[in-house]
């Protein structure tokens, strides 16, 4: 199978994944913690989606090669693919600010559980909270997204 539908279909299954976690696994265990592994989840079904958009492209030679950094992977994608295959934008949004959340929570030095939020302390201090409502937002967001990557790859 082409690496580009194999992205796809692993897109899919981590959004699935991320899906399950935020509505059946999360208000049984209420930890959360559990909201970054979501958050992760669907970053990764994000990443997984755009390169297999953007590796379908180079495969046939549409898209130059590109180096394999989020900055490079997002802007070819922006410029190239976005409004070409009228791909929802809530979907790059979203990826954008997951990736925003996750680099915090690499580099914090304090992270803690406020009620049913997850606060992210940065090193100036600067505050980033998670909560279930936000962590929901961000799967209804790009449910769209990854679908119509699916649909994209799937037909071809």
């Amino acid at each position: 199978m082409d690496e580009h539908k194999v992205l796809a279909k692993e897109a899919l299954q981590l959004l699935n994944t991320a899906d399950h976690l935020a509505y059946m696994t999360y208000p049984m265990l209420n930890d959360p913690k559990l909201l970054i592994t979501i958050s992760q989840n669907l970053y990764n079904a994000l990443i997984k989606a755009v390169d297999s958009i953007l590796y379908y492209e180079v495969m046939y030679k549409r898209i130059p090669n590109f180096r394999n950094t989020f900055e490079d992977k997002m802007h070819v994608f922006r410029e190239n693919c976005l409004e070409k295959y009228r791909l929802d934008r809530n979907g790059f949004l979203v990826l954008k600010d997951l990736k925003e959340i996750l680099d915090e929570h690499n580099k914090s030095a304090v992270e803690f559980r406020r009620r049913d939020s997850f606060v992210i302390c940065s090193d100036n201090y600067r505050l980033k909270t998670l909560n279930l409502a936000k962590v929901k937002d961000f799967i209804h967001k790009s449910k769209p997204f990854i679908e119509q990557t699916n649909r994209i790859i799937g037909k071809k």
